[in-house]
């Protein structure tokens, strides 16, 4: 978590176990900090756990749908997020995504946008929205098998189609070389 003024910047590259846990734990003084804005830097992130993504989630949303995973072998399964943990929610809230965000940080982009909870400033996300299972086979391969897809709680499929931002903003190589980001830039004067 990086600070700049009254605006924290959370930047989240991977979700593993305790993501969540860990971000709730940098949150809960927020408020008595004087935090006005909250930017959630998905950049670059391939995603994770899909708990550890409900944990984080739980910060803006109050035991709400997060995402839909529909297969037609199984149903469709929904995924909540606890109550009574939702210390964020009436704080304004930017997410930084690129072609990179994908998998779990789609689910958490794609749910903030839907609810309303967040903005979404950047590039369109990578697209991979899927449910996949490994099985061990004789000779010791192993073949992961997709057996579900992820869409947001407005039913939006994740999977091959990305989530679309509010605000579409580029960062170029030239950018990124001379150390300028415009995404951040336009997520702080929103």
């Amino acid at each position: 978590v990086e600070y700049d003024g009254s605006i924290a910047i959370v930047t989240i590259t991977r979700f593993d176990n305790d993501t969540g846990t860990m971000v709730q734990g940098f949150v809960k003084d927020f408020a008595k900090d004087g935090i006005k804005k909250v930017i959630l830097d998905l950049r670059g992130n391939g995603g994770g756990y899909v708990s550890a993504a409900q944990d984080l989630l739980s910060l803006w949303l109050d035991n709400q749908k997060i995402a839909t995973q529909k297969s037609l072998h199984f149903g469709d399964t929904t995924t909540a997020t606890a109550g009574g943990k939702a210390i964020l929610k009436d704080i304004p809230t930017v997410v930084l995504v690129n072609g990179t965000t994908a998998s779990a940080s789609e689910i958490v982009a794609g749910a903030l946008q839907d609810y309303g909870k967040a903005k979404l400033v950047g590039e369109k996300t990578y697209g991979k929205g899927v449910v996949q299972s490994l099985y061990d086979l004789s000779g010791g391969s192993t073949l992961k098998v997709t057996i579900a897809d992820w869409y947001t709680p407005n039913g939006r499929s994740i999977n091959g189609e990305g989530i679309t931002p509010d605000i579409v903003v580029e960062r170029t190589y030239e950018d990124i070389n001379n150390m300028r980001d415009p995404q951040l830039d336009a997520a702080k004067d929103l």
